[in-house]
C-alpha cells in the first residue's frame, strides 16, 4: 500500500512539474480523447 501510494504522488508531481511532456506522452500512448486530467484522476 506504501509502494502504491508513493507511485500515485510521484505521477501527480510529475505531471505538474513537467506538463508539456507528459501530455505529449498521454497522446502518443493512448491517444488524443485521453487528457491530463482524466489520467491524473485514474492513476
Amino acid at each position: 500500500l506504501v509502494v502504491e501510494s508513493g507511485v500515485g504522488i510521484a505521477v501527480f508531481v510529475r505531471c505538474f512539474v513537467d506538463k508539456k511532456e507528459m501530455e505529449n506522452q498521454i497522446i502518443d500512448r493512448l491517444g488524443n480523447g485521453f487528457s491530463l486530467a482524466p489520467f491524473a484522476a485514474v492513476v
